[in-house]
C-alpha cells in the first residue's frame, strides 16, 4: 500500500506543477506589450528623419525605428 500511496503523492504533485505552468503560460501572454501598430507612411518618416539626423552627426547611433514609426503614427492620430 505505501509505493500506491508514494504514486498518487507524485501525480498529485505533477498535476499541480502542470496548473502552475498552465497559469504561467497565461500569465506571460497578458504581460506582453501591446503591438506596435504603424502605417508603412510612418516608417518612412521615422527613416527620413534619421537620414537627416545623420546629415548633421553622422556618428548618430541607428534608432528603434519601428519605436519611431509608432510615434509618428501617434502624431498623425492626435
Amino acid at each position: 500500500n505505501r509505493p500506491q500511496a508514494d504514486h498518487e503523492r507524485t501525480m498529485n504533485g505533477l498535476s499541480a506543477d502542470t496548473n502552475k505552468n498552465d497559469k504561467n503560460v497565461k500569465n506571460e501572454k497578458n504581460i506582453n506589450t501591446p503591438r506596435l501598430k504603424y502605417e508603412i507612411c510612418d516608417m518612412e518618416n521615422a527613416e527620413f528623419l534619421f537620414e537627416e539626423i545623420l546629415k548633421n552627426n553622422p556618428d548618430a547611433k541607428k534608432p528603434n525605428f519601428e519605436k519611431w514609426a509608432n510615434e509618428f503614427r501617434l502624431i498623425r492620430e492626435r
